[in-house]
């Protein structure tokens, strides 16, 4: 069974993030770190995935699950989704992971939703010790497809829902035994300092820079990560990723430099599967090569006799 380790990362600011660490049982280390950054609070809404993490332990990874600044047990305040602190943060966090003493230096990201924006976001940082993303169910362009506007007007479904109860969240204290006596100190500046991330939404009605900063569209050519987008047209945040990284990927100056793409394409029962890859080693953080599928559901008889797909949200 995989080792599990609570650990604090300080951040150059003085701030320190909150991470739980699951190590293999083995010694046959050093081994790979694959990190998934969340505001979801690991060590109670969302502990029960805690075995997720733990298979990927066993399979030879460190599997690092953190709660990013001002959410969760992680100091600082949290000012919006994906903030420049955020960003920062993850950049740190990486470099931190590759310098441990049972690491081989090379650090994968992945994370549905939240995890796979920030997952994209990170690599456009290029930090040296990041090899690959495993973005799942996200999107590459936060105004047009995430859970705030659709055609410049306001998501409603989605505002009543998802920016209320990251409200009451960030809200929570921090987990007293792993912050420490302090704790009602912490959860009182959290309450007295941290806005609503709506409020910040509400003064961007329009596609302006303030969106661009987060979305990883115009520059997601740029990223030198192997990349493996996961998503399904059925899901709200995915379709226009996949589209936007067919078109880069079709591009010609889309590849790093030695790497061949093959680009295939094939009608199966109503479906189109649009699969792309690279040249080089099979291996997750050895430039694995990127494979991209599209499925998208036609009219007809045969789509009719097709598994229906349950439609899923997630953060």
């Amino acid at each position: 069974m995989a080792r599990r380790e609570h650990v604090r990362i300080a951040m150059t600011d003085g701030i320190s993030l909150s991470a739980t660490l699951f190590l293999p049982e083995t010694d046959d280390g050093p081994w790979p770190a694959i990190m998934e950054a969340l505001p979801y609070r690991k060590d109670d809404a969302i502990a029960g995935y805690d075995g997720h993490y733990a298979d990927l332990a066993d399979h030879g990874y460190v599997a690092v699950r953190l709660d990013i600044r001002g959410t969760g047990s992680s100091g600082g305040i949290t000012t919006d989704e994906y903030s420049p602190d955020e960003r920062r943060d993850l950049v740190e966090t990486i470099e931190w992971l590759a310098t441990q003493e049972w690491s081989t230096g090379n650090v994968g990201m992945f994370g549905t939703s939240y995890g796979g924006f920030n997952s994209l976001q990170a690599a456009l940082e290029k930090p040296a010790a990041l090899k690959a993303i495993v973005p799942i169910f996200a999107s590459d362009d936060r105004y047009n497809d995430d859970v705030h506007y659709y055609g410049g007007a306001l998501k409603h479904v989605d505002l009543v829902d998802y920016p209320t109860y990251m409200v009451a969240m960030n809200a929570l204290p921090p987990v007293p035994r792993l912050w420490g006596e302090d704790w009602r100190d912490e959860w009182q500046r959290r309450l007295e300092r941290t806005e609503p991330w709506l409020l910040t939404w509400l003064a961007h009605q329009r596609g302006d820079e303030y969106w661009l900063y987060g979305s990883a569209r115009d520059d997601i050519a740029s990223i030198t990560a192997a990349t493996m987008i996961i998503g399904e047209v059925s899901y709200e945040l995915t379709d226009p990723t996949i589209d936007s990284q067919i078109v880069k990927l079709k591009s010609a100056g889309v590849d790093p430099p030695g790497d061949d793409v093959g680009v295939g394409e094939r009608r199966q029962r109503g479906s189109t599967d649009v699969a792309h890859e690279r040249g080089g080693e099979r291996g997750v953080l050895d430039r694995q090569p990127v494979g991209l599928r599209r499925e998208h559901m036609e009219a007809g008889e045969e789509a009719a006799h097709r598994p229906q797909r349950k439609r899923v949200r997630a953060r």
